[in-house]
């Protein structure tokens, strides 16, 4: 890309950013309805003391 980014791929890059962001989101979402162990993580992450 060299080392300057026009505008309109900046935008591009972020917006490709954002969506993969989204999509990793969804898909931890689903797999916490799908494994039973995952809903409890944070209460263990949680419990440091």
């Amino acid at each position: 890309m060299g080392d300057e980014v026009s505008y309109r791929t900046k935008l591009a890059f972020t917006d490709g950013l954002r969506k993969v962001h989204e999509r990793l989101d969804k898909s931890i979402e689903t797999e916490k309805i799908q494994n039973d162990f995952l809903p409890g993580v944070p209460a263990i992450v949680n419990s440091d003391s």
